[in-house]
């Protein structure tokens, strides 16, 4: 079982969304999940270059509305909380010259992720000071997986299949990654991290679908 906390060497914040919003929250994507199941064909595997490819974002993007202003709320609250651990966060952008305190953050924008069999996000990153993510269906456990047959012929079944992934250096040089939510779970937590760290979602498969909750936060005076 995942608890509160905040994993030091990547600045990362990692714990249990509130109960109420994260209900909320997931009302919202069931709905959003509704308008876009009509249009299933028409995309891609890769969700980030159909994201820049011209067609319509109805097919992959969706806002939650409901449960905004509540996920706002716990956001930002977990961002100053890390603003406060990680001053760093401020001093590292250039044009912030004040005293951390002196700075607020505000949520840019977020959306639904909604990811199916064989869809992947591939490595990237985000603008803004801190990015976010809540896991709300992952339809699949541990157990449905992992084979433990070593003897068994390669499978693409196994592996990483449908986790999210964080891609970073050590002080050596020397890549290294943390991998999360790799089974149910996971639904109704929420990671707080950098916004210029590296991560990618693996594909997975079976025939339901994945749903997360992204977003990036900017500072403000």
């Amino acid at each position: 079982m995942i608890t509160e906390k905040v994993l030091p060497n990547l600045g990362i914040y990692l714990g249990d969304l509130n109960p109420f919003v994260f209900q909320q929250l997931k009302k919202d994507c069931q709905e959003g999940l509704k308008i876009l199941e009509k249009d299933w064909g028409k995309r891609s595997g890769d969700l980030l270059e159909m994201y820049h490819q011209d067609v319509s974002k109805d097919l992959f993007f969706q806002q939650p509305t409901k449960s905004k202003d509540g996920l706002e709320r716990e956001l930002l609250s977990i961002c100053r909380m890390l603003v406060e651990t990680y001053p760093e966060y401020m001093y590292t952008l250039n044009q912030y010259e004040n005293e951390p305190e002196n700075w607020d953050c505000v949520v840019e924008r977020f959306w639904i992720n909604y990811q199916r069999p064989g869809e992947y996000t591939p490595l990237h990153r985000h603008s803004g000071i801190f990015s976010f993510v809540v896991w709300v269906q992952i339809p699949y456990k541990a157990t449905d997986i992992i084979s433990t047959n070593y003897n068994e012929s390669f499978s693409l079944n196994k592996g990483y299949q449908g986790q999210f992934e964080f891609v970073y250096t050590d002080m050596l040089g020397q890549i290294k990654t943390a991998r999360l939510a790799d089974d149910s779970s996971w639904e109704g937590k929420i990671c707080v991290f950098p916004a210029q760290l590296h991560h990618q979602v693996y594909p997975f498969y079976n025939d339901n679908t994945r749903i997360s909750v992204s977003g990036n936060v900017r500072a403000k005076i």
